[in-house]
């Protein structure tokens, strides 16, 4: 059955919670061609054919950020290869820095060129979507890594016509194991994704930057209005929502923070016991629930 599933029903029973998990197979294996070069010199290559030009200060900024970290990192003989202006260039030899430091600023510029639409196709067609399950399967244990991996997916779900590519290269299986995670930036990452994946449930989208927080799988219920969260200037989208800090952060000052009581009794991930007092990662979520959607909506630069 897992393998007579089409891409829109592996999507479907991805947005389903309690949907069978073997339905949802390994991505597939990458061809030799894909593994040739290094993480690094795809990533540099990819950049470098991105355009440089007409796009906002955040964009170049990382940009220039992963081009400066590299050139740091580089050791031995150095190639040049432009982004396209001459101040911004990439070194080939990348030694002297760990390679998941430069992989995380890398990432970091390619998540901002998938904000614009063009460039999301263009990374596509360089190959971008087989590089990103390449560099998910070495980072498995780096979760920025994971979070910049998982946002890159999301604004490329954003475009109907780049759905196949994303379902033919792993990335539903992969999705619907984030979704159920229990890291919330993960979690956060992958509803959205999803959702925009999701053309047969409804016909939002969500946008950079707004994140469905609830309800994260499909559900046949009727809402009354959207509830949008937004943080503000020192905020966050997974920070600003939580209950105080967890005990690993703040040791026992957690102590002082009185327990949730829910509007809603919910057993979920995001609620977690530490000295018998309920902490959550996402307050809202554990509060509003019944008969709204809840959106977060941040600005990240």
């Amino acid at each position: 059955m897992a393998q007579a599933c089409d891409m829109r029903t592996l999507i479907g029973l991805a947005r389903i919670e309690n949907a069978d998990t073997r339905f949802f197979r390994p991505p597939p294996k990458l061809p030799p061609e894909e593994t040739q070069d290094s993480i690094e010199d795809k990533l540099s290559t990819i950049l470098s054919l991105l355009p440089t030009t007409d796009i906002d200060p955040c964009v170049r900024h990382y940009t220039k950020s992963a081009a400066k970290e590299a050139k740091k990192a580089a050791a031995g003989d150095k190639v040049q290869l432009s982004f396209g202006s001459q101040d911004v260039s990439f070194a080939d030899t990348l030694s002297s820095t760990p390679n998941d430091v430069v992989e995380l600023f890398c990432l970091q510029a390619l998540a901002s060129h998938s904000t614009i639409p063009s460039h999301c196709t263009e990374i596509v067609r360089l190959g971008g979507i087989p590089l990103l399950l390449r560099i998910y399967e070495k980072r498995k244990l780096n979760e920025r890594i994971q979070v910049l991996i998982a946002m890159i997916i999301g604004n490329l779900a954003l475009y109907e016509g780049l759905h196949k590519h994303i379902y033919q290269g792993g990335w539903v299986t992969i999705l619907a194991h984030w979704i159920r995670s229990s890291n919330l930036k993960l979690k956060l990452h992958a509803a959205r994704a999803l959702a925009n994946l999701d053309r047969d449930f409804g016909t939002r989208k969500y946008e950079k930057n707004i994140y469905l927080v609830y309800p994260e799988y499909r559900i046949d219920f009727t809402f009354y209005a959207d509830v949008v969260f937004v943080h503000g200037l020192l905020g966050g989208p997974f920070k600003t929502w939580r209950q105080g800090l967890p005990v690993t952060e703040r040791g026992d000052q957690l102590a002082n923070i009185p327990s949730v009581s829910p509007v809603v009794h919910d057993t979920s991930s995001e609620m977690l016991d530490h000295d018998s007092k309920k902490y959550t990662e996402c307050w809202p979520k554990v509060y509003c629930r019944t008969g709204y959607h809840l959106i977060f909506h941040t600005h990240e630069c």
